[in-house]
């Protein structure tokens, strides 16, 4: 599978969560259509939890959004922390 470019650095408020919107989506096969995922996972579970990151995507369409929620910190010295996106077909053999 293929995704477009995401951007490599977002500054956010510790207090509001935030979406990164996703495009160029495509199984990379143009004879069969599969089934996708999307997965995020934070580099640093004190700024981003994992189960705070909620991808919005049908599987098929070639647009998704990620919902992220940071953890509130607002009392304590700015933090960074990477996020790893991942899409991932279902690796189905429709075609052979």
């Amino acid at each position: 599978p293929v995704i477009g470019s995401i951007p490599n650095n977002l500054e956010v408020s510790s207090d509001k969560a935030f979406t990164i919107n996703l495009s160029g989506i495509d199984d990379g096969n143009p004879e069969v259509n599969q089934n996708m995922s999307i997965t995020g996972i934070s580099s640093d579970q004190t700024v981003i939890q994992n189960a705070q990151i909620v991808t919005s995507f049908d599987g098929t369409s070639l647009n998704a959004q990620i919902r992220v929620t940071p953890v509130p910190f607002s009392n304590l010295p700015a933090k960074t922390c990477s996020l790893t996106v991942t899409i991932q077909d279902n690796g189905g053999t429709a075609q052979g």
